[in-house]
């Protein structure tokens, strides 16, 4: 880990990166794509979730090296755990992790887009890996790019 880490505020900007970190991280033979796993080194491996990549290729840490993560403020720790969710289909839950209570009001009001979009994702049903993660991103960059036209 190098300097300070931060992540964009908007969850669809923590999406979009994540997905680019994804489509890096899927391409390089010493990490596997293990949804079970933040980043957990093995000797001949370090397997990582959809925040995995983020911890790995944008944060810089080493694939030595198991992550848990405690290992970041809670302000980091969140936005990483909204992408757990949103990898998993609950759209809705990852942004309550950035929502104030007067948004959550508005969120109310855009339900029925919101499900929508959780009805791409819930497919993968969390289990993305190397053989359907090209097909995942492309799905994912949609729902992000359509979240942040709600202001997401």
């Amino acid at each position: 880990m190098k300097g300070k880490i931060e992540l964009p505020d908007k969850y669809s900007d923590v999406i979009l990166l994540a997905l680019e970190d994804m489509k890096v991280i899927s391409k390089n033979p010493n990490y596997e794509l293990d949804m079970m796993e933040w980043h957990t080194a093995d000797t001949d491996k370090c397997y990582v979730c959809l925040a995995g990549c983020v911890i790995t290729n944008t944060f810089k840490e080493s694939n030595k090296l198991n992550i848990a993560l405690v290992r970041y403020s809670s302000f980091v720790s969140d936005k990483l755990l909204s992408l757990d969710e949103f990898r998993n289909g609950n759209i809705r839950e990852g942004l309550l992790y950035y929502l104030t209570d007067d948004d959550e009001l508005d969120l109310l009001e855009k339900d029925n887009k919101v499900n929508e979009l959780e009805s791409i994702i819930d497919e993968y049903q969390g289990e993305i890996d190397n053989d359907n993660v090209d097909e995942f991103i492309k799905d994912a960059t949609k729902v992000a790019i359509r979240l942040k036209e709600l202001g997401y």
